[in-house]
């Protein structure tokens, strides 16, 4: 008789062990599909395409480059990415040479950058990009000309107002693309440009995806819409030519 209820007590333990594990199986399954869900919404609501007023006509009007999302945590030394960081030397390497030239040709060049301010977002992500982070800051071989840094939540670079009103100020109608990522962040600042009324050229090799297929596929694409594609070997000439052709 003892053994036996040795035996039952044993059991009702072992019972209750289970339904334990269960109920924090289940709790820990509610909490991974709620940060999921979180995630994905969070998501959409960065990756919306921005909307405006069509820019004026102006005379003259100006050119300016974009550098975009080319950061600590995306392309340099504390990126886990190594799609962006195997490509990083010669692409940022030709960002820094559009860059120069156009400062030569006095027009504003303007550098952008992703930051996450959400906290349950950063907890998340690993803080990836988190404002005030180091991954949030620009690459450190990014050769930073001018003052004209923009901080963004979303991926479209228009939706800083400030950034728009930077152009509108500047008087700019024509915008020269560079940074990443070609399928996200430079996508939907193409298309929210598209959207104003601003002429778009992105420069392909001074642009990124994690993989080349990608970024090809996109550009295809930015072409559909009416964008512009040069490089960083001859949009210098074009640029020469549409100020000669607006005089």
């Amino acid at each position: 008789m003892i053994q036996l209820k040795r035996a039952t007590g044993v059991s009702n333990q072992g019972n209750l062990m289970l339904k334990t594990i269960m109920k924090i199986a289940a709790v820990a399954a509610v909490l991974l599909l709620a940060a999921a869900g979180y995630v994905c919404g969070k998501f959409w609501w960065m990756s919306g395409v921005t909307k405006g007023e069509q820019i004026p006509a102006y005379s003259p009007g100006r050119s300016a480059l974009v550098v975009i999302d080319i950061q600590e945590g995306i392309t340099g030394s504390l990126s886990k990415n190594e799609g962006f960081r195997g490509q990083s030397e010669e692409f940022i390497g030709a960002v820094n040479r559009v860059a120069a030239e156009a400062k030569a040709m006095r027009l504003p060049v303007i550098y952008v950058k992703h930051v996450n301010t959400d906290p349950v977002f950063n907890f998340l992500s690993g803080g990836l990009l988190a404002r005030g982070s180091p991954q949030a800051e620009i690459d450190g071989r990014v050769i930073i000309l001018s003052k004209n840094v923009f901080a963004k939540q979303k991926m479209d670079s228009f939706s800083n107002r400030e950034f728009g009103a930077f152009l509108k100020k500047n008087k700019v109608e024509k915008l020269y693309i560079t940074g990443l990522d070609a399928a996200y962040c430079v996508d939907r600042t193409v298309k929210g440009a598209l959207n104003r009324g601003y002429a778009v050229t992105v420069i392909e090799d001074a642009v990124i995806s994690d993989t080349e297929h990608k970024k090809r596929r996109k550009l295809r694409e930015y072409a559909a819409l009416g964008a512009g594609i040069d490089s960083s070997a001859t949009w210098k000439k074009a640029e020469i030519r549409k100020k000669g052709e607006g005089k």
